[in-house]
Formats: structure tokens, C-alpha cells, sequence
């Protein structure tokens, strides 16, 4: 009986880490980064965004003073 717990209980560990690990990074704007001439909605519309995803703003530091 113990031992099924401790298998239900690893089982599903596993499941809740597995989606942490599958986490992707997406680069906003894509190769051009986060400026002015990108159409973003078209960007989205093209990505697969999930939970757990993260979002990279890359973006001319020199452009910026914060």
C-alpha cells in the first residue's frame, strides 16, 4: 500500500516538473527584436505561447536610459 503512494507520488512529480523543463523562450520580434518596424500581432500569431513560456524583450541598450 506505501509503496503504490510513493509511486502515485513520484508519477506525478515527474508530470508537474516535466512541464517546467519543456518551458521555451521566446525571442519577441524574433530575430529583429523589440523595436519599432515589427508587426507583433503577426509575431504571435505565429508562436505557440504556453504556461510556463517566457518572453525575451531584446532590444539597442543605447537606445534606452533604464
Amino acid at each position: 500500500m506505501a509503496s503504490s503512494r510513493v509511486v502515485l507520488i513520484l508519477s506525478l512529480s515527474m508530470v508537474l516538473l516535466s512541464s517546467v523543463s519543456m518551458a521555451t523562450d521566446h525571442i519577441v520580434g524574433g530575430d529583429k527584436g523589440w523595436t519599432v518596424d515589427v508587426n507583433y500581432t503577426q509575431w504571435a500569431s505565429e508562436s505557440v505561447f504556453r504556461v510556463g513560456d517566457n518572453l525575451v524583450f531584446n532590444y539597442d541598450s543605447s537606445r534606452h536610459n533604464f
